[in-house]
């Protein structure tokens, strides 16, 4: 998931916070300047790498 969000330019790191062994939280920290294009890119990449993990 975070490779498949960095391939398509957008960083996205897992937290300490997840079920051991199954890092499933996701940490957003969009730059405070980010327009809305960019928050559209963000959850497209989010959205497709989510697609292609659960089929």
């Amino acid at each position: 998931m975070v490779g498949d969000c960095g391939a398509q330019g957008v960083l996205i790191g897992v937290t300490n916070r997840s079920i051991p062994g199954r890092n499933n939280t996701l940490c957003f920290s969009p730059a405070l300047i980010a327009t809305a294009d960019d928050i559209d890119a963000i959850t497209d990449a989010v959205d497709k790498a989510l697609t292609k993990v659960s089929g």
